[in-house]
């Protein structure tokens, strides 16, 4: 798991939203005003568990029981609709805050590419060279080879400069960019990344139940 592919999420819209869903889910479907209207059209209370749910009997076949054990009433379908609002909206709140700034401001490695090329100086790439070092010790020593400039105690920064304009070639630039975003994406804190994706998958989990339990009783429904 990596940060670029949980930042399709994190960065969305509807990721966005998800943070106020339950602040405003409560508000609305705890309502008291709303509970008293559930509770006066039978919706509000979980039908209690009999034995038709348990075992299939005798005279009804084994399709119209799995359709009736599917038959999600209005209240628990919401239910599953905010706790999976609440988990999308705390796994967004997770991954704005630990998630790396280059995967939170750029959709892409094109992106970042395009939009870091024209101002990639020798102090930003060096900085970049560092930060690679550090996660990525063997990427920043091919680099370093490649361009002496990029480490900080072999060339002063005037130098690097000097040689930077010297060498006239961006290719190196391109290097150390995607060095740099695969490094940001894959090996920045690899714990946070996988409970973000743990909390995302529960959330979508929760939130297709409904849609699931609608879809079995149709294809049921279709069984002679």
């Amino acid at each position: 798991m990596n940060w670029e592919v949980l930042g399709a999420v994190g960065r969305s819209r509807l990721a966005a939203i998800s943070i106020l869903m339950p602040f405003i889910g409560y508000a609305i479907l705890y309502n008291d005003q709303v509970m008293k209207f559930l509770e006066s059209v039978g919706l509000h209370s979980f039908p209690a568990p009999t034995r038709d749910m348990i075992s299939a009997p005798d005279d009804r076949s084994w399709g119209k029981w799995l359709e009736g054990v599917l038959d999600l009433s209005v209240i628990a379908r919401l239910n599953f609709l905010y706790v999976g609002s609440f988990l999308l909206g705390l796994g967004t709140i997770v991954f704005k805050i630990i998630a790396p700034s280059t995967i939170q401001q750029h959709s892409s490695i094109e992106a970042f590419f395009n939009s870091e090329l024209e101002r990639a100086s020798a102090r930003r790439l060096r900085t970049m060279v560092r930060t690679i070092r550090h996660r990525r010790p063997q990427v920043a020593a091919n680099l370093i080879n490649a361009a002496p400039w990029l480490d900080r105690e072999k060339r002063t920064l005037k130098i690097a400069y000097a040689e930077m304009r010297e060498q006239g070639d961006s290719q190196i630039q391109a290097d150390v960019l995607s060095s740099f975003y695969n490094v940001e994406s894959r090996y920045y804190r690899r714990a946070g990344a996988f409970s973000v994706a743990a909390i995302y998958v529960s959330a979508f989990s929760l939130i297709s139940i409904p849609g699931l339990c609608f879809t079995l009783q149709v294809l049921l429904s279709m069984l002679p």
